[in-house]
This record gives C-alpha cells, sequence and structure tokens, in this order.
C-alpha cells in the first residue's frame, strides 16, 4: 500500500442500502453528516450589512464575488499502488512563483490516473564504441540509459546526435520521439496468454510500454484490448480501461493548472478504507508528477494527519487556515444539477481574514496550533498571522466569526430569505439543514468561498451557461450571467447566525436534527473492543 491504513480491525461488513464511501464520506457521527440541532443556540453576526458590527476593516460592504476553493476529489485506481502510480513531489507555498516549477523531490506515488509522457527511443544497430553494451540494442528509453526526461523533438534529436556521436562511425543510432498525452490506454491479462507467455497473469499496465502507440479514444483502446486478446488466445481474459491524466485544471481550462488557491486535495485509496489529503495540490502535466506538501502533520500552516480513516468521523484534513477536511463538506459532482436531491450534509465555506474573523484569542497557545489561538472547535487552529491576539491578521470584531464556526439560518427565519435561482436554492437549503463551517479564508481582497469540487466548475456551466470559478466568480454586474446566483447568496449570508453551542458532545447545537441520523457505510469498519 501506499500509506498505512490508520483504522480499526474489520469484524463486519454492510451491504443493501448503505452510503457509498467515496460519494458520502465519513460516518453518521461526522460534522459533515450532522444537521442542526433543534437545542442549537444563535447568535447574530451580522455579515455584509452597512456598518456591519462584524467588520473590522472599513469600508464594510458586500463582497466583490462568491467563488468555489474547488477541492480535487479523486478515486484512486487498483493496479497504480505503490511506485506504478504517480510520483508525488513534496513542495508547496502561498507565495508568488510558478506552481508547475518542480522544486521539490519524489517523496511518494498516487494510484491516480497518469498520461503517457513524452518518449525519446533510439535503436542502435552495430558496435557502439563508447558503449560497448549498448551495441545492436533494440529500442529503449533514452531516460533509461542515463539521459534526461524527454521533452521536444529536436531536444531527443540532439540526445540521438549525442549517441551517434559516442556510438562511432560503426554504429547507426535511429531515434523515436512520441509527444506526451493526456490519455492513457492500460491492459490487464488474467490467465494464462500464449504468444507472450511473460504476460501472463499481468496486472494492470499502460500498453504504450509494451509496443502500443500512443493512445487517442477509448475506441483505439478497445481494439489494442482485442489485439492482445487474440496474441493471448482463448485462455486468458484480457481487460482494458482508458483515463485520461489528471491534472489541476478545471472549468474546461479557464481555470488554470498553476492557479494559485487553496486547492485542497483527497484521493481515497483503492482499499476504500483511506483517504490521503494534502494541500496546495498541483499538477500541470497530465503525464508528470504531483506538486503538493507532504507528510504528516505537515500543514500550511496548521496541521493535520495526512491519513484519515474512511470511517472515522473525518472532521480533520488538509485545509490550513483551521485543520478540517479537504473532503467533507464539499458540494459534490452533480449536487448543484436543477433535478439533483437537496444537498444533505454541512458546506464548507470561507470569507476574507482582514475583514471578518475575530481578533480576539479563543484557545491557548501549543506546540500543535503554533500559537495561532483565535478559533472554534473542531477546527485544530487557525491561519498564518493569527499568532498575534489581538489583531494580527484577524481584524474582525465578532468572536464568534473564525475558523471551526458553524454558521446556519435559523429555520425560524428561513422564509424571509428569497431565493430566485436554483443554486441559490439548494445552498439556501443547506444552510438552514445543515449550515457550514469556516474553514479557510480567501486571501487578499473582500471574497466569499464556498467549497466544491473541482468538477462543478464545468457542470454549473454546462447546466447553467456560468460557473463560480476562481477568481472570477458571480459578481453583482449587470453583465455577469452570474449575477441572480450572487444576490441570492448575499441574501443568504447575511441571514447567517453562529451556532454557539457546537461541540463534541453537542454537534449543530445538540437536541434532534432536522434531519435524519445518515445510515452506515458500505463496508462500515467497527473497532474491536
Amino acid at each position: 500500500m501506499l500509506f498505512p491504513f490508520l483504522g480499526a480491525a474489520v469484524v463486519s461488513g454492510e451491504t443493501g442500502n448503505c452510503r457509498d464511501v467515496f460519494l458520502e464520506p465519513f460516518n453518521s457521527d461526522s460534522i459533515w453528516n450532522t444537521g442542526i440541532g433543534s437545542d442549537a443556540v444563535f447568535a447574530p453576526i451580522d455579515l455584509f450589512h452597512p456598518g456591519s458590527a462584524t467588520c473590522g476593516l472599513p469600508p464594510c460592504q458586500p463582497p466583490t464575488n462568491f467563488h468555489n476553493d474547488q477541492e480535487f476529489i479523486i478515486k484512486g485506481l487498483p493496479g497504480l499502488e505503490g511506485d506504478k502510480g504517480v510520483p508525488w513531489v513534496h513542495q508547496g507555498t502561498w507565495d508568488a512563483g510558478d506552481k508547475c516549477e518542480v522544486t521539490g523531490k519524489v517523496v511518494s506515488y498516487l494510484p491516480i490516473a497518469n498520461g503517457v509522457p513524452a518518449s525519446c527511443d533510439f535503436k542502435i544497430i552495430g558496435v557502439c564504441a563508447a558503449f560497448p553494451q549498448m551495441s545492436d540494442s533494440d529500442w529503449f528509453h533514452d531516460a533509461h540509459a542515463g539521459g534526461p526526461l524527454p521533452s521536444s523533438r529536436s531536444a531527443c534529436s540532439d540526445r540521438q546526435k549525442s549517441w551517434q556521436v559516442s556510438c562511432g562511425s560503426d554504429a547507426s543510432v535511429q531515434m523515436r520521439h512520441a509527444e506526451a498525452s493526456t490519455h492513457n490506454c492500460e491492459i490487464k491479462i488474467e490467465g494464462a496468454c500464449s504468444k507472450f507467455p511473460e504476460m501472463s497473469n499481468t496486472n494492470w499496465f499502460s500498453d504504450w510500454q509494451r509496443g502500443g502507440g500512443v493512445p487517442t479514444t477509448n475506441s483505439a483502446c478497445e481494439a489494442r484490448a482485442s489485439s492482445w486478446q487474440a496474441d493471448c488466445g482463448h485462455e486468458a481474459n484480457v481487460q482494458m480501461r482508458f483515463n485520461e491524466g489528471w491534472t489541476s485544471a478545471s472549468d474546461g481550462g479557464r481555470s488554470a493548472p498553476n492557479q494559485i488557491n487553496n486547492n485542497p486535495m483527497a484521493v481515497l485509496l483503492p482499499d476504500s478504507q483511506s483517504w490521503v489529503q494534502m494541500q496546495p495540490a498541483y499538477r500541470c502535466d497530465p503525464a508528470g508528477p504531483f506538486l503538493a506538501r507532504f507528510g504528516d502533520n505537515d500543514g500550511c500552516p496548521q496541521k493535520f494527519p495526512n491519513v484519515t480513516d474512511a470511517f472515522s468521523d473525518g472532521n480533520l484534513g488538509a485545509h490550513g487556515g483551521s485543520g478540517l477536511s479537504g473532503v467533507g463538506g464539499a458540494i459534490r459532482s452533480g449536487e448543484l444539477d436543477p433535478n439533483a436531491p437537496a444537498i444533505a450534509h454541512a458546506l464548507k465555506i470561507e470569507l476574507q481574514h482582514q475583514w471578518y474573523y475575530g481578533g480576539a484569542r479563543l484557545q491557548p497557545s501549543s506546540e500543535y496550533n503554533g500559537g495561532r489561538g483565535q478559533y472554534v472547535w473542531p477546527a485544530t487552529g487557525s491561519d498564518s498571522g493569527s499568532n498575534s491576539a489581538p489583531g494580527g491578521l484577524y481584524q474582525g470584531r465578532n468572536p464568534h466569526v473564525v475558523p471551526g464556526a458553524l454558521l446556519a439560518i435559523p429555520s425560524a427565519q428561513a422564509d424571509s430569505v428569497t431565493t430566485t435561482t436554483v443554486i441559490g436554492a439548494k445552498i439556501k437549503q443547506a444552510m438552514v439543514d445543515y449550515g457550514a463551517y469556516i474553514v479557510d479564508d480567501t486571501g487578499g481582497g473582500n471574497s466569499v468561498a464556498i467549497c466544491m469540487q473541482s468538477e462543478v466548475n464545468a457542470e454549473m456551466r454546462e447546466q447553467y451557461g456560468f460557473a463560480m470559478t476562481y477568481p472570477h466568480g458571480v459578481t453583482p454586474s449587470t453583465l455577469d450571467a452570474g449575477s441572480g446566483v450572487y444576490e441570492d447568496l448575499l441574501r443568504v449570508f447575511q441571514a447567517l447566525q453562529a451556532v454557539t453551542n457546537n461541540g463534541p458532545t453537542s454537534v449543530g447545537g445538540g437536541g434532534t436534527p432536522r434531519q435524519p441520523r445518515k445510515g452506515s457505510l458500505c463496508g462500515q469498519q467497527q473497532a474491536v473492543v
């Protein structure tokens, strides 16, 4: 496995009407799955009103936009465990600079879809003077023989000339170069392969590494699988899968893969028992390495466990401004579809810290929170610059508006909050039923973020003709197709209040939750007592 599973032993499993561990993560006691309770105590927070008593950095005014602080939530692929997966390079800050530039070292691997890297291959016919062991060599990857990672055709041609000079006049060095592809055709062979016995009972492998061309379409991959089946014969069962190499681009490329953002990411490992979380996550090349901070308790700044038991409450994770989850609470793919059922989980939101987050110290300093004490449960810390309290980067005046705070619309006031759009209505109802946790901040500028899976950007554009993609989001401009959603969300956020008695023994404020307790997860783990 990539990481050790930090969970309990299996003593029972469940099937039937259970929840999918990827689509509806974490157990029934999770903050993300618990509705607002009948005993919830509310306190007004006066967001985005003129003369707001919460705002600490005049002029106090409505936000410039509402946007998606996208979260990358990915299901790991079996057969890509260990070094068969995508290399994970340890790096990541929110400083200026190209986020695609690789500056760190490979520390692990992730079982996510990979494209086909560029290939620079050589074949040597004859005797190679400088490297006699390479004489009469069939096609080989230059990078496997000491060459650099392949890039352009001209770079490959320069390497061919270098090989020719090294081998001398008694050898002929031939070259072939393939550009990187965003797609990958993978083959798995179960049983004995008659023509290629060394491929018998082979787990997933990239077809291009075994002589196949660079994949282009699913049908081309199917044709390759049929070719393998014919070669292997009836004693083998050949399977295929056509993958597109994942990058951190979204919304059809409108959000570039190196767009600076919080960029939390979570990968459900193939064991379906472990989530790996990290932040900030970037992958700019569909065949290149994955870039993010690595290591347990290596947050930026707040520490968090890299690996989360999929059957735990899942409260904690990669959001560096709070230590809260980078998967639980996100609006998932399909949830804003007009025909989708109501959102059945708490949301995650972010405000601009200088304007709104309370400057008072609420927690004692510790090694774990790094002296950053302006937060409430379930958060475990606050963001950079919050060490100095009162003050620092947090200049708001309301101690209830801080990382970890649960904000919601009291049900008695729900009817007074009007919405005119499908998206506004869905988010409003989630704010009434489950509320939203403050998990991070939006950095510079008076904007608001709602955490959503990155795929939601493109889905919104397809369904509604606009998206909430960062940094533009939706604005009040009459020229913005999403201005109706902006106005809805402004009314929703102006109606939010803080649940002041949310705590470990009273999640959502305690009492009877507005929504029924959720059922067990499929494959629910039970601790051995």
